[in-house]
């Protein structure tokens, strides 16, 4: 006995320093202590039709493509700015069943009767915790268990009012909740959480930071703490696009510390911005006045200031400029105020093309020009600043961490894509293509939809790459 102890308590120690060894910025802990709050059940989606329904009742035929994902939004607003040729957010629902139906993804149906709930809980057990809300479809089948979790990392939503957990309207312009419908509808109980910022939460947003993973996979341990739903032992895949797909692997980077909490099954992580050093910088510097969604970078620096508290040149008002007046206010005071979930993207992006750069061009040409000439420098010419330093501490494409050998991971992305550069996963592929678990897939079209129909080659790829990455978790491709 006396010798058995002295064998276990060294193994012991030396899983618990391999634990805390694999490169995460949070102090992992023996489990994770996220926790449920509440589950409140919404509606029943019993049948595609009463997904139809619930889409044309929340004006699906006048809405398109989100803004956050380079559309417009609003029909009247596409029209407006000379896209005519852009299709409601009603008419691409149709093109995505045909094309969820072509794939044979039904092939794979088990169940059609959908619950929707709800869901309250706290990333940690800490005083600061704040609630945080996501929603759960679950499928509610008398004769069929849900054969495992999906994790669904949402694309950037910048309106409260279309966060994941909100019943009414039942809508939202990046397609979360429909393709959320149809991943329950395979089996899956789909977890999709509304992210900092988001649903009941009004924290600031962590655009592109890891701690995007603790707060998604917190969802997932709280789920499964709801005895009636038999979640507690199930595997878990993740899946995500854009934003939602740094998410999704910042999620798998995360739960790998925790394995008595989570067992990852498969990883699809599909354009996301995973080189935030490098393919995003780059981004960040040279995208111009044509780039179609250049909200994404004072999310990035509201973001990053609260998570990196001492870069002081990080400060809203001092690494965005103040002129213009805009509604008495000066411009970066009025840029902030949109950035916590009450506009479109839309709205932020045009607020930014009426800045007053701070350097010798006076006229916005891109993104960068609402930034001081201080953060620029920052940025561009000193590549050990603190800037620089935390966006390579969030870059998920590197190679001191590694994908774990017992999962499978997928990688898809447009070579083309005019909103997320293809750069993000030719960095992964740089890192991470040499092993076996890992398959990447560069898409050279984005068939069944094009930048005509949504504004961007990124939101056209969206349906592509959701049904590959779903092909690939149930095993039609491998």
């Amino acid at each position: 006995m006396k010798y058995q102890r002295r064998l276990v308590l060294p193994l012991l120690a030396v899983m618990l320093v391999l634990l805390t060894s694999c490169g995460s910025s949070d102090t992992p802990s023996a489990t994770d202590t996220s926790s449920l709050v509440s589950a409140i059940k919404g509606p029943n989606f019993n049948g595609i039709e009463s997904v139809d329904k619930a889409l044309l009742a929340a004006g699906a035929d006048q809405l398109t493509v989100s803004s956050s994902l380079g559309g417009y939004d609003t029909i009247s607003n596409a029209v407006s700015l000379g896209a005519v040729t852009v299709l409601p957010s009603y008419t691409i629902w149709g093109l995505i069943k045909t094309a969820w139906n072509s794939s044979g993804l039904m092939l794979h149906l088990f169940s059609v009767d959908i619950d929707e709930y709800k869901i309250t809980y706290k990333a940690d057990d800490s005083a600061e915790a704040k609630n945080l809300t996501g929603a759960l479809f679950y499928p509610n089948n008398l004769f069929y268990y849900p054969k495992g979790i999906l994790l669904f990392t949402h694309p950037t939503e910048t309106e409260r009012r279309y966060s994941p957990s909100v019943f009414d309207p039942w809508y939202d312009g990046t397609f979360t909740k429909p393709f959320a419908w149809l991943f329950a509808a395979l089996g899956y109980a789909v977890v999709v959480p509304d992210y900092p910022g988001l649903g009941d939460n009004y924290e600031t947003h962590p655009y592109c930071l890891t701690s995007l993973g603790k707060t998604s996979a917190a969802m997932v341990k709280a789920v499964k703490k709801i005895n009636s739903l038999g979640l507690s032992d199930k595997k878990v895949s993740i899946i995500g696009f854009s934003e939602g797909g740094y998410a999704a692997l910042a999620s798998a980077y995360y739960m790998r510390h925790y394995p008595g909490d989570y067992t990852i099954d498969k990883v699809m992580a599909l354009s996301g911005p995973y080189d935030l050093k490098g393919a995003m910088k780059t981004l960040m510097v040279t995208a111009d006045a044509a780039f179609p969604a250049p909200y994404f970078l004072p999310y990035v620096i509201n973001g990053y200031h609260v998570a990196y508290p001492g870069i002081d040149y990080l400060a809203f008002n001092k690494a965005v400029v103040a002129t213009p007046v805009v509604d008495g206010r000066d411009f970066n005071t009025r840029l902030q105020e949109l950035l916590y979930g009450a506009y479109s993207g839309s709205a932020i992006s045009s607020l930014m093309t009426t800045v007053v750069p701070a350097g010798q061009q006076k006229i916005y040409n891109g993104p960068i020009s609402i930034t001081s000439l201080n953060f620029q420098n920052e940025l561009k010419n000193n590549p050990d600043s603190a800037i620089n330093t935390a966006l390579k501490e969030n870059t998920l494409a590197r190679d001191d961490w590694f994908p774990d050998q017992n999962v499978k991971f997928f990688f898809a992305h447009y070579e083309g894509d005019d909103c997320v550069p293809y750069g993000n996963t030719e960095a992964i592929t740089t890192y991470w293509g040499k092993y076996t678990n890992v398959k990447i897939m560069k898409l050279t079209d984005t068939k069944p939809l094009t930048k005509e129909d949504t504004g961007t080659t990124h939101a056209a790829s969206i349906v592509k790459e959701y049904i590959e990455g779903m092909k690939f978790l149930v095993g039609i491709t491998n």
